[in-house]
């Protein structure tokens, strides 16, 4: 609940700092994007549900790109328009897979005509009774993704 409120209220003002700096060509981009964003990062903190998380992370990453686009400094307009869309592919996929694999795992131990569930705590207590080697992968593909697109790494900013 710590995150939900300090995404809350760094997201408030974060909208207004960038309100007060940027000129008013780019502020329809700053009213449209930063609230999607901020809502994209609300619903990863709440999801309950390994589908609903990947979609909220995926979803948090259009407007992203949205801002970086349009407020950018660092990159050339063109090389940066190129990089981003690029840049995050294999990540998704990663964990897309490592989700697909938990569910797909925890459904094979379902008795027949039981349908599986992509509910977190759920599946995470069923992985408990997985092969260590299976952890091993899904720990790796969740990492991958998740370290991958995290915002604290400006990995765009390398490849410029």
């Amino acid at each position: 609940m710590l995150l939900v409120m300090l995404t809350t209220l760094l997201g408030h003002d974060r909208q207004h700092f960038f309100l007060e700096r940027h000129p008013a060509a780019h502020q329809g981009v700053l009213h449209l994007a930063s609230p999607a964003h901020q809502t994209g990062m609300l619903g990863v903190f709440l999801a309950l549900d390994f589908f609903l998380f990947y979609v909220f992370w995926e979803v948090m990453l259009v407007p992203m790109y949205c801002l970086i686009a349009r407020l950018g400094k660092r990159a050339p307009p063109l090389r940066r328009h190129q990089i981003l869309p690029v840049q995050p592919l294999p990540a998704p996929s990663s964990s897309l897979l490592a989700i697909l694999a938990l569910y797909f795992n925890y459904a094979r131990t379902l008795p027949q005509g039981v349908v599986g569930t992509f509910d977190i705590p759920t599946l995470l207590a069923a992985a408990q009774q997985f092969p260590d080697g299976l952890k091993i992968w899904l720990f790796w593909g969740f990492f991958f993704a998740l370290r991958h697109q995290s915002p604290h790494v400006p990995v765009s900013h390398l490849a410029a």
